[in-house]
């Protein structure tokens, strides 16, 4: 292995953000299962399928936003549009 010895602050870091690219690979492959079944529902018209596969996709949405990078206090967040409070030393 030709990579330099890690601090443990680094070898956490790559960790993290290991697990952040597994878990957004993860909600990829997911929604686009469930995109799929959700347009084969659509198109036979399942009635009974149809609104427990929107809920699924529904509560796939919401666990997705914990992989979401904390917010940023210098940068606004293309996300939600919020825009950025200045810290006081940057205030004139």
């Amino acid at each position: 292995d030709d990579r330099p010895v890690q601090q443990p602050g680094d070898v956490r870091e790559e960790v993290l953000q290991t697990l952040m690219r597994l878990e957004r690979d993860r909600y990829d492959l997911l929604s686009a299962h469930l995109r799929g079944e959700i347009a084969t529902a659509e198109s036979s018209r399942d009635s009974e399928l149809l609104p427990a596969l929107l809920a699924q996709y529904d509560r796939l949405s919401v666990l997705h936003k914990r992989t979401y990078p904390p917010p940023s206090p210098y940068f606004t967040d293309s996300r939600t549009r919020t825009p950025v409070k200045k810290p006081r030393s940057f205030q004139r």
